[in-house]
């Protein structure tokens, strides 16, 4: 590989792994965008929507009831990691 080529392109990544990675998320979205014709980001907010959907279900619309859930969760979560102190 030529050193102009690398300190152009592929040192601003800091390696080639990292660079070869970036490469390979740009053809994953690619892909995503040819079999879906949305991007990855438009499909998350879809799936986020639903998932909002159906917790908001769960607790029966009570806006309130699920955000004490979800921080019971987060605390909880918390809780399982190790103390670094």
């Amino acid at each position: 590989m030529d050193k102009k080529i690398y300190d152009e392109i592929i040192k601003p990544f800091g390696s080639y792994e990292r660079f070869k990675k970036r490469v390979d998320d740009i053809k994953a979205e690619i892909e995503i965008r040819k079999r879906t014709g949305k991007t990855s980001e438009e499909i998350f907010l879809e799936l986020y929507e639903l998932w909002e959907k159906e917790y908001l279900k769960a607790f029966n619309g009570d806006v309130n009831k699920a955000r004490e859930h979800l921080m019971k969760v987060r605390e909880w979560r918390r809780s399982l990691r190790p103390y670094k102190g």
